[in-house]
């Protein structure tokens, strides 16, 4: 299994975040299988059948991975706020010249397009919003090495 086959959501239990397989069951709730075959398996007595660790969880919660990761090596979810430096070159009428200057932004992952992208820039002068329909693709992924996963859209504030 590869970190773009898991997905995030949090459980209706508790309200903490649990990540896993997605499944759902014939009465439409969605549940998040966090214990796979490649763990050690408990196995059930009844059946003889592995038992999976599973937790229902709040559909409007649930992201897909991005199988990326930020960078401190925590993986990248829909839903997450990325926080990142952000370099913008801004034209300066008055001397005609560029000049480049850092801040910090803040965006949040979501699926479009059939891609991954960032929204709802903290600040919409930031040179990502250009880079994510760059051909390629590459600069714009790049950010998100460069990012910090501070938050997640369905986190209480």
């Amino acid at each position: 299994m590869q970190d773009r086959d898991l997905f995030k959501g949090k459980r209706e239990d508790n309200d903490e975040w649990t990540i896993g397989i997605l499944t759902q069951d014939t009465g439409g709730s969605y549940f998040i299988i966090t214990q796979m075959f490649d763990e050690e398996v408990t196995w059930c007595g009844d059946c003889g059948m592995p038992c999976f660790e599973y937790h229902k969880v709040d559909p409007a919660t649930v992201g897909r991975c991005a199988g990326l990761t930020d960078k401190n090596g925590k993986l990248i979810f829909e839903g997450d706020v990325l926080q990142f430096n952000d370099m913008v070159e801004v034209v300066e009428e008055e001397y005609e010249f560029v000049e480049g200057f850092d801040f910090i932004n803040t965006a949040t992952v979501c699926w479009r397009k059939g891609r991954f992208e960032l929204v709802d820039f903290s600040n919409d002068n930031s040179r990502v919003l250009g880079e994510m329909d760059v051909v390629g693709h590459d600069e714009f992924i790049f950010t998100f090495s460069l990012s910090e996963v501070v938050g997640n859209i369905h986190d209480k504030k």
